[in-house]
C-alpha cells in the first residue's frame, strides 16, 4: 500500500490530474467504530480511549492523499447532471464519452485496491489495539490467587480468540490480495502510463512543431509568390514601356521593323520570369505581324496598276524593294520613286487599295492572291497594327484597325485569345464578332 501510495512521486500533479479528471478515483473510506462484540465490557472501556487516544490519523491520511481530481471529477459530475434545457442554453452539442483505455482502468483498479487497503489496514490496527489493551489488563493483575489465575486465564483464551478474528478477517485477506495485485500491475501500469503520457508529449510537440513549420512555409511561399509577382508586374510593365518608346521613336513610322526587333529582344535578354519572356514575345510578334504585312506587299506589288487615288490611280509599279516603289505613271512615260515611308503617309487610299486586294479579301472565294487562315490572321493583325501604330494620324485610321481586329476573330474564331493579349481594349467587343 505504501509502495502504490508513494508512487505518486513518479507523476507531476497534472498527469494524474489528466487522469483522474475523465475517470476520477473512489471516494477514501472512513475508518468504522469500535468494535464492542468482540470483546468483554471491561476491555472495551479500556481500550477505546487508548484507541481513539493513539491511532494515528490514517483515514485523515488517506482523505488527504486522494487525488486532487477528485474534485474536479466532482465537478464534472455536477455539470454532466444539468438538465437537458441547461445544456441545450450552453450552445454546445453534447459528445459521446470516450471508452477509457485498458492503461487507465488498470491505474483506477490499483487505486480501488490501495484505498481499500488503507480502509482495511485502519480496522486491523484497531483490532490490534484492542488486543493490546486486553492484554494490558493481564499486567495489572498481580496477585497469587485463584481468583486473578482464573482471570488470567480468560484473558488468555480472550486475546487467542481476538487475534485468530483478526487473521481470519475479511481485511487481512483484503490486504494480501491487495499487495499481491499491486505488486504485480503497480509498477508495470505506472511505466505504461508514463510512456503514454510522454508519447502524447511527444506527439503534442510534434503536432505543434509541425504545424509551426506549415505556417512558416507557408508564409515564406507567400512571401515568394508576392516578391515573384511584383517581379513579374516590373518585367510586363519594361517590356510594354520598351515597345510604346519604341512607337515614340518613330521607329514604326519608318519601317524600321530590324531596330523594333533588335531593341525588344535585348530587352527580353533581361526579363528572367517565364511571364516576362511571354510578354515580350508577344511586343516582337506585333512587330512581326506588321512586317508581314508589309513583306507581302514587296512579294506581289510589282506589276500592280493602282485603280485609287487621284495622284496614283492608273499608275504602275514597275519594280518595288525595302525601300522603294518605282512607279510609271499614266502616260507612260514619266517614272517616279517613292519610298515606303512616303507611301504609308501621303498615299493612305492606296495603302487601303492594297490592303483589300493582297490580304483582306484574299479568303474571298475566287481571290487570287489567296492565303491560308492563319497567314490571313497573322497579316489582318499587321494591318490593324499599321493603322493604329504607322498611320495613327489618318482620319479613319483607328476605326479601321478595329474593323481588322474584329473581321478576324470573326473568321478564326480560334484567334480569339490571341487577339485579346494584342488588342486588350477590344476584348469586350470580341464575343459579339465571333457569334455574328
Amino acid at each position: 500500500c505504501r509502495w502504490i501510495m508513494d508512487s505518486r512521486d513518479e507523476f507531476t500533479k497534472e498527469r494524474l490530474d489528466a487522469i483522474a479528471a475523465t475517470h476520477p478515483a473512489p471516494p477514501a473510506v472512513e475508518a468504522p467504530a469500535a468494535d464492542t462484540t468482540a470483546a468483554p465490557a471491561a476491555a472495551s472501556t479500556n481500550a477505546a480511549p487508548q484507541a481513539a487516544t493513539n491511532a494515528p490519523p490514517v483515514a485523515a491520511s488517506a482523505a488527504t492523499n486522494a487525488p486532487p481530481a477528485a474534485a474536479n471529477a466532482a465537478d464534472a459530475k455536477a455539470k454532466d447532471e444539468k438538465s437537458p434545457e441547461e445544456k441545450k442554453e450552453d450552445g454546445k452539442p453534447e459528445e459521446a464519452a470516450k471508452p477509457p483505455s485498458p492503461t487507465v482502468i488498470t491505474m483506477h483498479e490499483l487505486w480501488e485496491r490501495a484505498y481499500g487497503c488503507q480502509a482495511s489496514a485502519i480496522r486491523i490496527r484497531h483490532s490490534i489495539r484492542k488486543i493490546l489493551a486486553k492484554g494490558a489488563e493481564a499486567d495489572a493483575l498481580t496477585a497469587q490467587t485463584m481468583e486473578v489465575a482464573n482471570q488470567l486465564a480468560d484473558i488468555s483464551r480472550a486475546l487467542v480468540e481476538m487475534l485468530e478474528q483478526v487473521k481470519t478477517s475479511k481485511d487481512v485477506e483484503n490486504v494480501r490480495k491487495g499487495i499481491t495485485y499491486i505488486k504485480s500491475k503497480g509498477e508495470t501500469t505506472i511505466q505504461q502510463t508514463t510512456r503514454r503520457l510522454r508519447i502524447e508529449k511527444l506527439e503534442a510537440e510534434r503536432k505543434a512543431k509541425a504545424e509551426a513549420n506549415a505556417a512558416a512555409e507557408k508564409e515564406r511561399q507567400e512571401r515568394i509568390d508576392a516578391e515573384r509577382k511584383a517581379r513579374i508586374e516590373e518585367e510586363v510593365n519594361a517590356i510594354q514601356t520598351k515597345f510604346q518608346s519604341i512607337v515614340a521613336q518613330g521607329c514604326f513610322r519608318q519601317l524600321d521593323w530590324k531596330t523594333a526587333t533588335r531593341q525588344l529582344e535585348q530587352e527580353k535578354d533581361e526579363l528572367k520570369t517565364p511571364e516576362g519572356q511571354i510578354a515580350a514575345d508577344l511586343e516582337i510578334r506585333k512587330v512581326a505581324d506588321m512586317k508581314k504585312m508589309h513583306d507581302i506587299f514587296i512579294t506581289k506589288l510589282k506589276g500592280h496598276v493602282f485603280t485609287k487615288g487621284k495622284v496614283l490611280k492608273g499608275s504602275k509599279v514597275t519594280d518595288v524593294n525595302e525601300k522603294e516603289l518605282q512607279i510609271l505613271r499614266k502616260d507612260g512615260k514619266s517614272r517616279t520613286k517613292i519610298t515606303w515611308q512616303k507611301f504609308y503617309k501621303d498615299y493612305p487610299g492606296n495603302l487601303n487599295e492594297l490592303m483589300n486586294l493582297y490580304i483582306i479579301n484574299t479568303r474571298s472565294p475566287g481571290s487570287k492572291y489567296r492565303l491560308n487562315l492563319r497567314e490571313w490572321a497573322d497579316a489582318m493583325t499587321g494591318a490593324a497594327l499599321t493603322m493604329q501604330l504607322v498611320c495613327a494620324d489618318v482620319n479613319g485610321a483607328v476605326e479601321k484597325a478595329e474593323t481588322l481586329v474584329l473581321e478576324t476573330v470573326k473568321q478564326f474564331p480560334e484567334y480569339k485569345e490571341t487577339a485579346k493579349k494584342i488588342f486588350p481594349d477590344l476584348a469586350d467587343k470580341f464575343g459579339d464578332a465571333s457569334e455574328e
